[in-house]
């Protein structure tokens, strides 16, 4: 590659990148790299790119036509999303972004061989010792360098230089759904702006502080993020909600924070059958709201068949799209899962704001690993105690009551005088 500068000066690159410091110079460069036809063009950074087609959406300017059946047609572009995944419609590429090229990490949480970039992209999916938020892909020595740190957490002393490395971290974005139709929650949320990415977006959600950030829309028109503490299934039955605006709506997922173990499952002493004809997402939220016990997995049978008695049981026979929760993790030692033809396991990765591993060291540490729904138990059952303890002390007064007011006990009741006291109110 090479900088052409407006000072007639050409720099001269083995690189496609920088492997360096600024050069200050007079005057614009413009920064040129061989194409696959061996013809060079101008490389305008992404970001510069993107806002031009953007503002030109905007504007009704972005107008493209082609010919079809000797008739031209035209289009005009109504909105632009960046996709910065290396492949969007790959299932594990699409959970990753690509963020830099001749970096790579100082201090990896592990070191694991990779080929490929996509070796060390589903390395970090399915990664079980913890949640891998970052990998770098190091091409020359074949080297996957992961982390649970997610790439906009570092700080620039995290990574050096280091040729022909790319570093790719989990989309923010991977965790949410969208809901089509120029959808806009009514209710009320933060609001940032001059924000011109949906991942963007969908960070600020994932960190917000100030609320429980549950969905958002970003609107490409005004460039607006609009956060909520609520879900679009929250707000649908209601009706709390607007259609046809240019905002997209994006709602979070529960199953995202579970890895999918295909045609696996365990067995029917292992999990309970809670709900039927439902879905694998909402499957998610009945296993992340359980009350009843803390939910480490789910298994999702589309059927149960006689193949599958051992999983689902014979009584659910003809049964479509069941749900069925446990406290069993895969990584339990031992825990073995079965071959299910019709049904898939999925384990959870995320417990709050810990990774499984760290949830465990957790509950170890912990003398009182009540779940929610036994605190509420407790609560109950605290209150039921004082009742029983005061219908005893009834039972006792009015057993050991005298049976006459003794000589001795004077009692007098004095008529309140103070300005404070309530009408009707009596010292004793």
């Amino acid at each position: 590659s090479f900088h052409h500068c407006q000072d007639s000066t050409c720099y001269l690159s083995k690189l496609e990148t920088s492997d360096g410091d600024p050069v200050e110079v007079e005057g614009d460069c413009f920064h040129w790299i061989t194409g696959v036809d061996n013809e060079t063009f101008p490389d305008y950074p992404t970001a510069i790119v993107y806002e031009e087609v953007l503002d030109a959406i905007v504007h009704g300017q972005f107008i493209f036509g082609f010919d079809y059946q000797n008739t031209s047609v035209g289009y005009e572009a109504s909105a632009s999303i960046i996709y910065k995944t290396p492949d969007p419609l790959d299932v594990v590429r699409s959970q990753f972004r690509f963020e830099l090229r001749s970096m790579t990490l100082v201090n990896p949480d592990r070191v694991e061989q990779g080929e490929t970039p996509d070796d060390c992209l589903f390395l970090c999916v399915t990664w079980r010792e913890f949640r891998c938020e970052t990998v770098v892909h190091q091409e020359r020595d074949s080297k996957c360098l992961l982390s649970r740190t997610h790439f906009h957490d570092f700080n620039a002393t995290d990574f050096k230089p280091h040729d022909f490395a790319y570093v790719y971290a989990r989309s923010y974005l991977n965790d949410y759904s969208p809901v089509l139709g120029g959808i806009a929650l009514n209710t009320t949320g933060p609001i940032y702006t001059n924000i011109s990415h949906l991942d963007e977006c969908a960070r600020f959600c994932s960190k917000e502080t100030s609320i429980q950030c549950e969905s958002f829309e970003w609107c490409f028109g005004e460039r607006v993020c609009h956060l909520h503490s609520e879900r679009y299934l929250d707000v649908v039955d209601g009706g709390n909600y607007l259609t046809g605006t240019s905002c997209i709506h994006y709602s979070k997922r529960d199953d995202q924070l579970f890895s999918r173990y295909p045609h696996q499952s365990l067995t029917t002493s292992q999990h309970h059958l809670v709900s039927s004809h439902t879905t694998p997402e909402a499957c998610a939220k009945l296993c992340v709201e359980d009350m009843d016990e803390v939910c480490q997995s789910y298994d999702f049978c589309t059927s149960c068949i006689s193949d599958d008695y051992g999983v689902c049981s014979e009584d659910n026979e003809g049964t479509t799209n069941l749900c069925y929760l446990t406290q069993h993790h895969v990584g339990e030692p031992d825990l073995k899962l079965t071959k299910a033809v019709h049904c898939d396991h999925y384990s959870r990765d995320v417990f709050g704001d810990q990774d499984y591993a760290s949830w465990v060291a957790s509950q170890r540490k912990s003398n009182k690993p009540y779940t929610p729904g036994a605190m509420t138990g407790l609560a109950f059952g605290m209150i039921f105690l004082g009742i029983l303890l005061v219908i005893g002390s009834l039972a006792l007064v009015s057993a050991f009551k005298p049976t006459a007011v003794p000589k001795d006990l004077a009692l007098n009741i004095i008529p309140s005088r103070s300005a404070g006291s309530v009408a009707g109110e009596s010292d004793i």
